[in-house]
């Protein structure tokens, strides 16, 4: 009878003592992402957009320059939310394509703001880290030119019209 008594405390002890132990674990890195390619694109657009210049004014632009990373990660993030940095600049709306993420730039001003700022990414709360590269527009005039409607076919248009 005194062997059940003290086999029973051992297991309530071990009980209680469980939650202490998981909370003192670190939690686990995220997905380690990597950086394969930075391809620069110069985009007409098929209509319009109305998006904010290099001084946060808001103005009309017919043509975007379509930033893709080719991205590969080491696991997908579980719901948490996925930014991406230029320098200090936060991207504020990312698209996905099959080998990473894109994102647009309408104003030049704010593109060559852009240019030579390490690129980071954040999942969730975590702290930043850095793809080890910096975004090179090299010569603008050079950049593959592209109608958008080649880019996204299944589409009608990815800008809103707003004449």
């Amino acid at each position: 009878m005194q062997f059940i008594r003290s086999s029973a405390l051992a297991v309530v002890v071990g009980m209680l003592m469980m939650p202490l132990a998981t909370c003192n674990r670190t939690p686990e890195p995220g997905p380690t992402v990597v950086l394969e390619s930075i391809e620069i694109l110069y985009v007409e657009l098929d209509n319009p957009v109305l998006a904010r210049d290099a001084e946060g004014k808001p103005q009309k632009f017919n043509t975007s320059y379509m930033v893709r990373l080719g991205l590969k990660t080491s696991g997908v993030p579980n719901g948490p939310a996925f930014n991406i940095y230029v320098g200090k600049h936060r991207i504020s709306e990312l698209g996905g394509w099959k080998r990473g993420v894109y994102f647009h730039v309408y104003d030049p001003t704010l593109l060559k703001q852009l240019a030579g700022g390490e690129i980071f990414y954040r999942i969730g709360n975590e702290k930043p880290r850095s793809l080890d590269a910096k975004l090179d527009i090299g010569d603008m005039e050079d950049l593959p030119k592209v109608q958008e409607g080649v880019l996204f076919p299944n589409r009608k248009s990815i800008t809103q019209d707003i004449r």
